[in-house]
């Protein structure tokens, strides 16, 4: 289980989607927004470790 920001939209249950990318990194979707990133690890990605992310 993964569990969401606490500044997350979503705090019941729901109905998501997760999607997960070729490089491992799990997002999770609530509808159209994302409400959560993940490393394959399952530690969470920041706003700040998506900035500094290369290309």
């Amino acid at each position: 289980m993964l569990p969401t920001p606490d500044n997350s939209e979503c705090s019941r249950q729901a109905k998501v989607r997760v999607h997960e990318y070729p490089d491992g990194q799990l997002v999770i979707f609530h509808g159209p927004r994302c409400i959560g990133r993940y490393q394959p690890d399952g530690s969470p990605i920041t706003q700040e470790d998506s900035k500094h992310k290369v290309a």
